[in-house]
């Protein structure tokens, strides 16, 4: 019988989840590629492969952009 500790079974697992994003075989969660690009400093776009930018687009502030008759206008 095998005995695993924690710490191993966890590392096991995550390798396996890992596979299963890279082959297609699973999605990725939205929060958890939020959190992914939030901690790698890049853009989304760039985690899945749509971007060969690293640098995020800037983000657009609650405050740059206004409402004109049911639309939004950023400047």
């Amino acid at each position: 019988m095998i005995y695993l500790t924690q710490q191993r079974l966890l590392f096991f697992l995550f390798q396996m989840i890992l596979i299963r994003y890279e082959s297609g075989a699973l999605d990725i969660p939205s929060t958890s590629l939020i959190q992914l690009a939030k901690f790698y400093k890049t853009s989304i776009d760039y985690l899945l492969g749509l971007t060969n930018n690293k640098r995020p687009r800037r983000t657009v502030s609650r405050h740059s952009y206004r409402r004109k008759s049911g639309c939004i206008y950023y400047q």
